[in-house]
């Protein structure tokens, strides 16, 4: 800060400037840059991604879930029948615990 200007009070907010809207030239550089990122994600998606699965480990893993018939599709938890009765088994057990009555809150004092 210079010396000939005075200082403001901490508690005073700081002078707000208008924003002035970027230069033309910016703005397109912003949108070739949004084009040029979905470009890369569309590449990705749909060259390198079919590439790497005709690669080794990747094409046997693809064929044995094809020659099995296992659906590799999406797989929510819930869906499966094993967690339906891993989640009864876990609810009963938080339930019906001997120790579920007893809880209470962690001691403060370790020295008791």
């Amino acid at each position: 800060m210079q010396e000939d200007q005075p200082r403001r009070p901490l508690d005073e907010p700081a002078p707000q400037v208008p924003a002035a809207d970027p230069p033309a030239g910016q703005a397109a550089a912003r949108w070739l840059r949004f084009f040029a990122g979905l470009l890369l994600l569309w590449v990705f998606a749909f060259g390198v991604v079919p590439l790497l699965q005709r690669l080794g480990p990747v094409r046997e893993i693809r064929e044995a879930t094809q020659n099995h018939a296992v659906d590799a599709s999406a797989l929510f938890y819930t869906e499966c029948d094993a967690f339906a009765e891993a989640e009864a088994s876990i609810r009963n057990a938080m339930k019906y615990s001997s120790h579920g009555a007893e809880r209470s809150a962690p001691a403060t004092d370790l020295r008791e």
